[in-house]
């Protein structure tokens, strides 16, 4: 096993640091289901299929059958699915990151540094499209895909947190946008 990245040697780059609470990871799946799964594409998929289930009402003249399986896939892709995954990323964060669990993070002038239960690294901040703050947890998106990673917003203050916008903005030729939100 690699051993875990010191901090950034810059006395003038503050290394930021968080405990987490019992509650932390049921608030970073919520957050994480709706950052996820409420996108443009999960919108255009969800009217898609209320439109096919009212297009099977008027097809079946609202044959009660229809009306329930309508009713049936509009509650599956609406209501269960978000649930279930928000289930299962309780269960597996709530294995890896047992309250007491410690983050550190620091904003340096090229990379950001992470250190939590989950391991430690240093990425450059072109590997990300976009930041936003949802709740106490700060969300950043890769450029590449559609993987999320998310840290307490503790550990990026008013400061921090613009800086950390301003070095994802101007990562790079077709660098994306980076928006805070509250």
């Amino acid at each position: 096993m690699d051993p875990l990245l010191p901090p950034p040697d810059d006395p003038a780059t503050p290394v930021r640091e968080w405990t987490s609470d019992a509650g932390y990871v049921a608030r970073v799946s919520r957050v994480l289901v709706r950052q996820a799964f409420w996108t443009r594409r999960m919108l255009v998929v969800v009217a898609a299929v209320l439109l096919a289930v009212v297009g099977l009402l008027v097809v079946a003249d609202f044959d009660p059958v229809a009306v329930l399986v309508g009713l049936v896939a509009g509650l599956l892709v609406v209501v269960v699915l978000p649930a279930v995954l928000g289930w299962q990323m309780r269960r597996q964060f709530g294995r890896a990151i047992p309250p007491g669990s410690v983050f550190r993070a620091a904003v340096t002038s090229d990379a950001l540094w992470v250190d939590g239960p989950l391991g430690s690294s240093s990425t450059s901040y072109a590997a990300y499209r976009a930041v936003t703050r949802r709740e106490d947890v700060v969300v950043l998106q890769h450029r590449h895909g559609r993987m999320l990673a998310a840290l307490p917003a503790a550990l990026f203050p008013g400061a921090d947190l613009d800086l950390l916008q301003q070095h994802i903005e101007a990562a790079g030729p077709g660098a994306g946008t980076a928006v805070r939100t509250s």
